[in-house]
C-alpha cells in the first residue's frame, strides 16, 4: 500500500523558472495547473475504469507520478504553442509517449497501479478458486509415470478397441 501523492504545476516546472515565464507568455497565461490536473485525472480515469480502487481526490500512486508529470509538461508545451524545438524537445516527446503508454497498460491491465492507504476490500485481479469447474479430460495432465502402455496382453491396446484404425 502506498500514500498517493498529488501533482502540482511547481513539479512540472519551478514556478520562478524561466522557461515557465516565457511559456506562460506564448501561451497568454500560466495555465500549467489545468495541466497538471487534466493528467492526474486522466490516470485516475484509467485506475478506476479498471475497477481499481481510488486513493484520496486529485491524487495518484507515487509510482506513476513521473508519467503525469511528463504527460502535462509535454501537453503545456505543444498545445496551442507554435513548433519550437527548444520546448518541445525529444526528451519531452519521449517521455510523453512513454506516460501515453504506461496509461494504455492501466487501460489495458498489463499494469497494475498501487493501491492506497486504507485499502481494505477483496483482491483486485480476480479471485481464488475461480477456475471453472468443467473440467476436460486432460486437466489435470496425468503424471509421466502413468502414461505408458501395458505390456500386460490381456489387455487392448487402446482405450477403444472398435474404434476405426489409425492406419
Amino acid at each position: 500500500m502506498a500514500t498517493w501523492v498529488s501533482v502540482l504545476d511547481t513539479d512540472v516546472l519551478p514556478a520562478a523558472s524561466a522557461e515557465r515565464a516565457s511559456i506562460a507568455a506564448i501561451r497568454g497565461g500560466d495555465d500549467l495547473l489545468t495541466f497538471a490536473s487534466e493528467a492526474v485525472a486522466t490516470f485516475r480515469g484509467a485506475i478506476d475504469g479498471r475497477g481499481h480502487s481510488l486513493g484520496p481526490a486529485g491524487t495518484i500512486p507515487p509510482g506513476l507520478k513521473h508519467y503525469a508529470i511528463a504527460m502535462a509538461l509535454w501537453h503545456w508545451v505543444s498545445e496551442g504553442v507554435p513548433e519550437n524545438d527548444r520546448l518541445q524537445t525529444k526528451a519531452r516527446r519521449d517521455n510523453a509517449k512513454e506516460a501515453e503508454e504506461a496509461l494504455q497498460a492501466i487501460r489495458e491491465g498489463r499494469l497494475t497501479p498501487e493501491l492506497p492507504d486504507g485499502y481494505s476490500g477483496p483482491g483486485r485481479v480476480g479471485s481464488w478458486n475461480s477456475e471453472n469447474k468443467i473440467l476436460s479430460r486432460t486437466h489435470p495432465v496425468p503424471p509421466p509415470s502413468t502414461q505408458w502402455q501395458s505390456a500386460d496382453e490381456s489387455q487392448e491396446p487402446y482405450a477403444n478397441p472398435n474404434a476405426p484404425s489409425d492406419d
